[in-house]
């Protein structure tokens, strides 16, 4: 199916002819106001930015994200960064899964790891103690349409752990923190922080599209993942009326508050030891991984520090020396260990 360039080969200076899938899509106004379309390109080998600055709207007409587009352009660097200047399109069709190993990125690989990923999941939740939580959070994972989810679905948008089984890979972390955590603090109830680690973001399997087509579904954008978890909640616990009132409660509030605060989408900020504790580690997964996607990615302002970065309202310093423990320097990107 592919046919021509692959991201790979594309360097400055060179011709790019080829079909590539359109995983984004931005119209964004240059410093003269002017429109352009900031598309990114990928097959198996990479991902490459490109834009259109002539007939945008004429090109913008003929694909939307996720879609495979057939190009012709030229690559040049701006500012360290290697892009593509899009001077002919054609939308090819929309990507399906006799597509995927040729146009996403890692994806046989990142694959592989999500199985890894769900049965140490498994693992975990075999390891709780209360019977009625334990079969509550196995209806999820045992869910086929759930399952499948949860292997591919991205845990964000473009913010963290936003690539194929992003969300599984977030979720899997979150849990193993859980596990450390009470053994310091064993007053937490381990089996109920365990169980909210685990479907803390299960909304978001139905709140985002593929991760080849970062974007939201029409439910998402209405209600968002924290309202479609609850609701997915309640449609299992009606299964599981072992689950003692209280703690159907509590799981409730756990997933309601994992933002922490108001302004960050939280209906409710923690008010039980559990759910500040998962919001807590939440957090510090999810911006763990975004700090070290952009010190592993960002091209740089020289001297050892990375360009700035909107969440984090800041430049991130990388530093000059060896990072790591195997003395590489830190100007090399180092790939993450799936």
């Amino acid at each position: 199916m592919k046919q021509g360039t692959w991201v790979e080969e594309i360097l400055p200076g060179r011709r790019v002819m080829g079909l590539f899938l359109a995983k984004e899509k931005k119209l964004l106004k240059g410093k003269t106001g002017k429109g352009y379309l900031l598309i990114k390109l990928a097959d198996r080998t990479g991902e490459v930015e490109a834009r259109i600055w002539d007939r945008v709207e004429q090109l913008g007409e003929r694909f939307q994200a996720g879609d495979l587009v057939k190009i012709s352009g030229e690559a040049s660097t701006y500012q360290g960064v290697l892009q593509v200047r899009i001077l002919e399109l054609e939308r090819d069709s929309s990507l399906d899964l006799s597509g995927l190993e040729e146009f996403v990125p890692g994806y046989e690989t990142r694959m592989a790891c999500s199985r890894e990923r769900l049965s140490e999941l498994e693992d975990l939740v075999g390891g709780i103690q209360d019977g009625p939580l334990k079969e509550l959070v196995r209806d999820f994972l045992q869910d086929p349409a759930l399952r499948e989810g949860w292997i591919v679905a991205p845990a964000a948008k473009r913010l963290h752990h936003a690539r194929l089984g992003g969300l599984l890979e977030h979720t899997l972390s979150v849990c193993r923190l859980v596990c450390l955590v009470c053994q310091h603090y064993p007053q937490l109830q381990k089996d109920l922080l365990l169980v909210g680690a685990v479907l803390h973001d299960v909304g978001k399997i139905r709140e985002l599209q593929a991760p080849w087509k970062p974007d939201y579904t029409t439910e998402g954008r209405l209600l968002g993942h924290v309202i479609m978890g609850l609701a997915m909640l309640e449609e299992r616990l009606a299964g599981h009326p072992e689950v003692l009132p209280e703690q159907a409660m509590l799981l409730r509030h756990m997933i309601a508050s994992h933002h922490g605060v108001l302004e960050y989408g939280s209906p409710k900020r923690p008010k039980t030891l559990e759910a500040l504790v998962l919001y807590m580690l939440d957090d510090l997964d999810a911006k763990f991984d975004a700090f070290q996607e952009h010190l592993a990615t960002d091209p740089g302002e020289g001297e050892g520090w990375t360009s700035y970065h909107a969440m984090f309202d800041r430049y991130l310093y990388r530093g000059t020396g060896p990072v790591g423990g195997d003395g590489r320097p830190a100007e090399e990107a180092q790939e993450r260990v799936e």
